[in-house]
């Protein structure tokens, strides 16, 4: 593969191996002796990294293509949602260590819930498989969706777009205040983290802390949506009044200021700032590592470099060799014995 295909066919690689990961989880879940939970937590995991690396190159793929997937998606991880949800209010609770009856009720209700959306599930497969097609319509299908040949170009107006879109979110979150607008920072963070995490090695030791700040920041408003879900199940049980809302308005305004303080950090710059220094970086590091779009012969790369490329998970960094062929590769030199 040329130089210019070679991010286009990496993005392709990367939004398969998550829809297949996430598959996986979706089959695991099936499985009694596995930790079904765990499970369907992991695929809606894999399944919104895969909605992320859509919305990277939503302007490459045009906007027809990118409401299809996003949306068959999304609809997919919505299938999932409630057993999660359950799982994610339960352990708010407990961690808030209520004393008072009526919130030891509501603890109690909620575990009840729980426990029936749990059953529900594994009982009616049908949810799983309906949501194992989608993953595999669109892992197949990914190969007829339209990317131009480019390097940094495929990815720009996507990075750019992600920064903006967090940074208008978090600003509009921390002016209107209320838990949705709240709820849509913490989902563009989200997006910012992911995308980071696939350029971060053009610039590691300058992008990995605003990749960790763009984590903490979702992790931050993700405490306080979860509490603020709790506050409308405590206020429908009317569970509220033995101190367990004053504690939720504590910790809440404890992660909102944490928050607020990461967001102003982390998006002092101007979009188009952003991307121009990430195109600097993106320069500095073509200019540093011209051999990492070389194309490999498998058949003499050591199994060092091999192992390497195998370990790398992201667009940026790797060869052009698929991981199918890294993997083959590796397999032929360890049946031959040989390492070069």
């Amino acid at each position: 593969m040329n130089d210019q295909g070679r991010v286009a066919s990496e993005w392709r690689r990367m939004a398969a191996d998550e829809a297949r990961a996430a598959r996986d989880d979706i089959d695991s879940a099936a499985d009694p002796r596995a930790d079904r939970p765990a499970a369907i937590h992991s695929s809606r995991k894999h399944i919104r990294k895969a909605r992320a690396l859509l919305r990277l190159v939503r302007s490459e793929i045009g906007a027809k293509a990118f409401r299809r997937h996003n949306v068959a998606l999304r609809d997919a991880a919505r299938t999932l949602s409630p057993i999660r949800d359950a799982d994610v209010i339960v352990e708010t609770i407990r961690e808030l260590r209520p004393t008072g009856d009526a919130a030891k009720s509501l603890r109690q209700l909620l575990t009840t819930e729980r426990r029936t959306l749990r059953a529900k599930m594994i009982e009616d497969g049908s949810l799983q498989n309906s949501v194992a097609r989608t993953l595999e319509r669109f892992a197949t299908e990914l190969r007829d969706l339209s990317l131009r040949d480019g390097d940094w170009s495929v990815l720009r107006d996507g990075l750019e777009d992600s920064y903006r879109r967090a940074r208008r979110a978090h600003r509009s979150a921390f002016t209107d205040g209320a838990d949705a607008a709240l709820h849509d920072a913490r989902k563009r963070a989200k997006d910012l983290w992911y995308h980071l995490r696939v350029v971060r090695p053009i610039a590691p030791n300058l992008l990995k802390p605003m990749e960790q700040d763009a984590h903490a920041l979702a992790d931050a408003l993700g405490a306080d949506h979860d509490l603020a879900v709790l506050t409308e199940r405590a206020d429908a049980a009317e569970a509220g009044d033995d101190g367990l809302t004053a504690t939720i308005v504590e910790r809440r305004q404890a992660h909102q200021t944490e928050a607020r303080r990461i967001g102003n950090q982390l998006f002092a710059e101007s979009p188009r700032a952003y991307v121009r220094r990430l195109a600097a970086y993106w320069s500095a590091w073509r200019t540093a590592h011209p051999e990492i779009s070389a194309e490999l012969d498998p058949e003499h790369t050591s199994a060092e470099d091999l192992q390497r490329l195998a370990s790398k998970n992201e667009i940026i960094g790797r060869s052009a060799m698929t991981k199918r062929q890294i993997t083959a590769a590796l397999a032929t030199q360890e049946a031959s014995g040989t390492s070069h």
